[in-house]
């Protein structure tokens, strides 16, 4: 009898899978080909030849049969209900139980269908939402312990100088993100240096790739722990904050702000209100024609050059060469054209005269004001502008002045290849191991170093962070006069150059301050000023994004630097770690651990986000689940196969999991059982697959009614198996039945048989229309007029097997070609 919700038609394929086949007069082996092409007709993702999961179909069937003995032909639609907060377990688990039956109710739920306790928490402080229901469950799919962990060795160098780099043993699961590894390593580095709560945060840490004392690679926070191997040496570094980089930026752009005031400068009616006309306006914006408009007024044309490039001028310089404009303009509007010019166009208001308050008159100034100079005589006398011979010249010059110091307003505010976070570099150190004057002659020393830095950092301001972060390896026999810092008297002469590709070619790197390596080679003893222009560049803008910056260490400092100091380190393990070192004393994985393993609690991935109805918002919740309790038969599938979503890789877990052919003691684990049902069950089958992923067999064992084992592989079946060949790398599905269970294959095969009878005489047709005259399902027949083996007497099948197999494998290809000639 068919269930109206599923109609399949599972129940009667299975009963002419295993009466049907044994027709064909072959009574040793069954080919399963109807049953395979009904079920392919029902279930597509088993038609056709590829490889099929058995515990795929194995579930599939379970769940057909369930629907299709189902005896509930109607479902009502019930909310699946929470524990609520002052309900007992025992309570709201008989509540959901009675909810399920309302809708499902057969004997497979009867002998296959346990109970789970699923609990789900929300992360967020002060929320403190708890989820908890009690979900049916026909199987349990568990992990392998370890199996999808990954071992690495990390070397973390913490900011602070005075602390000692440590190597820490990261355990993480491979398919979790590095985002996911930095936390895990914020966590053991808090622990090592007894850092305070949050004092070290993930977003603070930088992983990268270390190959020949260099960044081969920086890891991306989305990047996954897998691409990191064995043989791979991993750093991992504490970075400033990037709140520090926000408030560094923000004072900068203060002091700035202040330089370029209005304020600081003289200033004149016409630069604040140009009189010039909306046409010659228009030219000099287009193009930005205004800068070679004022080149002609320079008597150094290429000077502006310098002064309109963010890279070869300061901003310091830049605001000086405005003063120059401006003290030029002012020296202008004194001249006798440019005044008459301004009592012919404009009579200025006397009481706004009286209101503006004197402007002290340089010495320049002065002379010009009493001499009465023309524009002309101006230009003449003065060293730096020319071509000012009328007053629209003068115009057009006070527009280009303004349009210069907008220039300087928009170089100077936060620009937006600016990271408002800082930028990653790396820094390498190198000695000079000759005499001779190349390139070769520099060897990179010691662990390189990765630094967030500002983008106003200057390279002397970067000289200064790195001595303060090397000033333990740095150490100077003799004290320098005056000298109150001598890790800054021994990085001022530093050589720095700057890479910005990832080339390892060194020779590609260019100079970064006013020290180069010629310097060096030619022995000369510079030190490096503050007030260098090279010193005043911005290492950001030079060296960019993930850049590299070469520390050049003269061959007399040689000595002024312990290179043990930069490369020593101490290994730590944290308290739980040696606790769990303590306690291994054997690497054996048994079913036990994979179900503590199953029920441990673990944060939900990104992609598994749960939505908290208390705060709105979608979260990585804390998750645990409970076997509350279990049914008589229970299986127990090894997660054995592995897909990596983000890398589209595939793999499978050969490790060996020990489980018991008897007495698999679940008291500790279930939370609930009724009296004289003790969850203890004994094995009675296992499934196997052999192979991997592209090309696998699958073979199984079962327990007759006698106690032995026997091997199922294709056509052939051994009896008389070895217990200890029942556990092997090879188990997939384990077969569980509780010890209270009477399994008697006879008895049961006769009242399973029996309800099927009872079923089709309601309607006097079998499952798929056949009528009982044509087909009997009681009374089939094979060839030699006995009746057919039933499910579970595998004792049946393996004493008829054709000893010889190549007899067996020739028949059955000659049926299989008589079939397909059909």
């Amino acid at each position: 009898k068919i269930s109206v919700v599923n109609g399949d038609g599972i129940y009667s394929s299975s009963r002419v899978y295993s009466v049907g086949n044994f027709d064909s007069g072959l009574s040793s082996v069954t080919y399963p080909r109807t049953f395979k092409h009904t079920l392919g007709k029902h279930a597509e993702q088993f038609s056709g030849y590829d490889q099929h999961d058995s515990q795929e179909l194995a579930i599939y069937l379970l769940d057909a049969l369930h629907e299709d003995t189902n005896r509930v032909t109607k479902k009502p639609y019930i909310e699946k209900p929470e524990q609520g907060e002052d309900e007992s377990d025992q309570v709201a688990a008989e509540k959901a139980w009675g909810i399920h039956l309302q809708r499902e109710d057969s004997r497979i739920l009867e002998h296959f269908m346990g109970q789970i306790k699923s609990k789900l928490e929300c992360p967020k402080e002060g929320c403190g939402r708890v989820s908890t229901t009690f979900d049916p469950c026909m199987y349990l799919s568990v992990p392998i312990p370890g199996a999808m962990d990954k071992e690495m060795k990390v070397t973390f160098f913490p900011l602070h100088p005075n602390l000692t780099p440590v190597v820490l043993t990261v355990r993480i699961n491979k398919t979790a993100t590095i985002a996911a590894a930095k936390k895990k390593i914020a966590e053991l580095a808090t622990e090592a240096y007894n850092f305070d709560e949050n004092e070290l945060l993930e977003d603070n840490i930088q992983m990268g790739d270390i190959w020949s004392e260099e960044i081969y690679a920086f890891y991306g926070d989305d990047h996954e722990v897998d691409r990191i191997r064995e043989t791979d040496t991993t750093h991992a570094y504490q970075l400033r904050t990037k709140a520090s980089i926000m408030e560094e930026l923000n004072a900068y752009e203060e002091v700035q702000k202040k330089l370029s005031s209005p304020n600081k400068f003289p200033t004149n009616p016409t630069t604040q209100n140009s009189t010039l006309d909306p046409t010659s306006r228009a030219e000099l914006d287009e193009n930005d024609q205004w800068q070679n408009v004022l080149q002609g007024f320079l008597k150094q044309p290429m000077s502006l050059y310098q002064y309109t490039n963010v890279k070869r001028s300061t901003h310091e310089q830049r605001l000086e060469f405005y003063g120059k404009l401006l003290r030029f303009i002012r020296k202008c509007s004194d001249c006798q054209e440019v005044k008459s010019s301004d009592a012919d166009m404009e009579e200025y208001d006397e009481e706004e005269k009286k209101s503006q308050s004197p402007r002290p008159l340089s010495p320049v100034e002065a002379v010009a004001a009493d001499s009465g100079l023309s524009l002309e005589e101006a230009c003449q006398t003065s060293t730096s502008f020319k071509n000012i011979n009328k007053p629209h010249d003068l115009q057009v010059f006070e527009y280009c002045t303004s349009k210069y110091l907008a220039f300087i307003n928009h170089a100077n505010s936060p620009k937006k290849e600016w990271n408002e976070d800082g930028i990653i570099i790396q820094i390498v150190f190198k000695k000079n191991c000759s005499a001779l004057k190349s390139r070769s002659s520099w060897k990179t020393v010691a662990a390189p170093l990765i630094m967030r830095i500002s983008p106003t950092l200057t390279v002397f301001g970067l000289r200064q962070e790195l001595g303060c972060r090397i000033k333990n390896a740095i150490h100077i026999d003799v004290n320098e006069p005056g000298n109150a810092s001598p890790e800054m008297f021994i990085m001022k002469q530093m050589a720095l150059s700057y890479d910005t590709s990832f080339s390892r070619n060194y020779s590609t790197s260019k100079a970064l301050g006013s020290i180069t390596e010629a310097h060096l080679e030619e022995g000369l003893s510079v030190l490096a000023k503050a007030s260098d222009d090279d010193e005043k560049r911005f290492v950001a803008s030079l060296v960019g994004n993930e850049g590299k910056v070469y520390i050049g260490i003269p061959a007399r400092l040689n000595n002024a630097f312990n290179i043990d100091r930069l490369e020593s380190r101490e290994e730590f393990l944290s308290q739980q770690q040696k606790e769990e070192n303590a306690s291994s004393g054997s690497n054996k994985v048994t079913v036990l651990d994979c179900i503590s393993k199953y029920c441990q609690m673990e944060q939900l991935e990104e992609s598994e986000m749960w939505y908290c109805n208390r705060c709105k918002d979608h979260v990585q919740a804390w998750k645990q689940f409970h076997l509350y309790r279990t049914p008589p038969i229970f299986i127990i599938h090894l997660k054995r196969f592995h897909f990596s979503s983000a890398t589209h890789r595939r793999n499978k877990i050969d490790t060996l999991i020990d489980f018991p052919l008897t007495d698999l003691d679940l008291r500790d684990i279930v939370m609930h059982w009724d009296e004289g049902e003790e969850p203890i069950y004994d094995c009675y089958a296992v499934s196997n697959h052999f192979g991997g992923l592209g090309g696998g067999h699958y073979t199984a064992y079962a327990k007759a009614d006698d106690g032995t084992w026997s091997n199922f592989d294709d056509s052939r079946v051994t009896s008389g198996v070895d217990e200890s060949e029942v556990v092997s790398p090879a188990a997939y599905c384990l077969y569980y039945k509780r010890k209270d269970v009477i399994f008697d294959s006879g008895s049961l095969s006769e009242n399973f048989s029996q309800e099927v009878s009872n079923d089709e005489a309601m309607d006097g047709t079998s499952d798929d229309g056949t009528s009982h005259e044509d087909m009997d399902v009681d009374k089939a027949k094979d060839a030699n007029g006995e009746s057919p083996p039933t499910f579970f007497d595998y004792s049946n099948i393996a004493s008829n097997i054709d000893t010889d197999f190549e007899a067996a494998k020739k028949r059955f290809f000659d049926d299989y070609n008589a079939q397909s000639e059909m």
